[in-house]
C-alpha cells in the first residue's frame, strides 16, 4: 500500500504512519534536488547574473537545513563556488563552475537544440 493507512477510532479517520521510501526512491529525490539546483546556477550564469546562498535555498522548494546541506555537498565537489559579495560581507553568492557549466551547455546543445 502506497498510501498512508487509515483506521476507524471513534468514527474519525486517524491517518496512520505511510511504509518508508525505497531506495531508488530517496535517490531519486537526491538527484532532482542536486540537479535542479546546478540548472539554476546554469540558467543564472547564461544570463549573467548571480544568485545568493539564500536565494537558491528558496528556489529548492525544501527545508533551508537541506538546501544548505546539498550546497555544502556540491561545494564540496567542486561543483558550485561560493564568492563573498563585496559591498555586504553578510552575503555570498553562489555560482557553477565552469567545467560544469561547459559540459551543462555542451548537453543542452545536442540535445535540444
Amino acid at each position: 500500500m502506497d498510501q498512508a493507512t487509515i483506521a476507524t477510532w471513534g468514527g474519525y479517520h486517524v491517518i496512520g504512519p505511510k511504509l518508508p521510501l525505497k531506495l531508488k526512491e530517496i535517490w531519486a529525490v537526491r538527484i532532482r534536488l542536486q540537479m535542479s539546483m546546478l540548472v539554476d546556477l546554469f540558467i543564472a550564469a547564461e544570463e549573467g547574473k548571480q544568485i545568493s546562498v539564500s536565494s537558491l535555498c528558496i528556489a529548492s522548494a525544501v527545508p533551508m537545513t537541506t538546501a544548505l546541506r546539498w550546497i555544502a555537498i556540491l561545494e564540496a565537489k567542486r561543483l558550485i563556488e561560493r564568492k563573498a559579495d563585496p559591498l555586504d560581507s553578510r552575503r555570498y553568492f553562489l555560482s557553477i563552475s565552469q567545467d560544469v557549466r561547459d559540459k551543462m551547455r555542451d548537453h543542452f546543445e545536442t540535445r535540444y537544440l
